[in-house]
């Protein structure tokens, strides 16, 4: 049986950063890669809170791509990048980059 959790513990994690590869095929072409892995590189995302779930919320209001847009900028911890910088990333990028924000 798995021990209880304390409040310490589940707080924590709103600290803790991950390293995420970005997939080659992911990237414009002529990206730099490491051709053994198709890995163009890595960035660094933390979890979001539910207060910057409510913040993207409350600023997006109801617009899906702004949300999506908002929520990577708020996880990126390197590269940190603007909301128009993540905008003009290729929406397949975003997707991933979303998915994964959703996963930790």
């Amino acid at each position: 049986m798995a021990r209880p959790l304390s409040a310490e513990d589940l707080l924590a994690g709103a600290s803790l950063t991950y390293r995420v590869a970005i997939p080659a095929e992911l990237m414009p072409s002529g990206a730099e890669q490491d051709d053994k892995a198709g890995i163009a590189g890595e960035v660094t995302l933390r979890p979001l809170t539910l207060r910057d779930v409510q913040r993207v919320s409350q600023a997006a209001k109801d617009t899906w791509p702004l949300s999506s847009a908002l929520m990577v900028q708020q996880a990126l911890v390197s590269p940190k990048l603007t909301v128009e910088q993540v905008g003009a990333m290729p929406a397949g990028l975003v997707r991933f980059l979303l998915a994964k924000v959703n996963a930790i």
